[in-house]
């Protein structure tokens, strides 16, 4: 299912951020980006809370503004995943949604 891949990927990726960062700075993870997160790893094995989850990140990164920090995870996404890139994506379960 695309959106649990992708809220794990996000998660993945973000975490990852924030070692390196904290490595580099000895600084804490910024809070605006936790909190964004914190609650989709409990979502992420059941396919409607997923499917919430993902639309509750979508309206949040709306919200604050963060549109491109969103689309640049989508990119990396859709590069480490290509079967669920537009032209692959086969039937409901893999569609796009931007």
């Amino acid at each position: 299912m695309y959106e649990q891949q992708f809220l794990a990927y996000i998660l993945y990726s973000t975490l990852v951020q924030f070692r390196a960062q904290g490595l580099e700075t000895n600084d804490k993870p910024l809070f605006w980006i936790s909190d964004l997160l914190h609650n989709i790893p409990l979502q992420l094995l059941d396919e409607d809370k997923s499917k919430a989850a993902f639309e509750r990140l979508e309206a949040n990164v709306r919200t604050y503004e963060i549109d491109k920090w969103l689309e640049d995870h989508r990119k990396g996404f859709l590069m480490s995943f290509p079967e669920y890139r537009p032209e692959n994506a086969a039937g409901e379960d893999n569609e796009v949604v931007s």
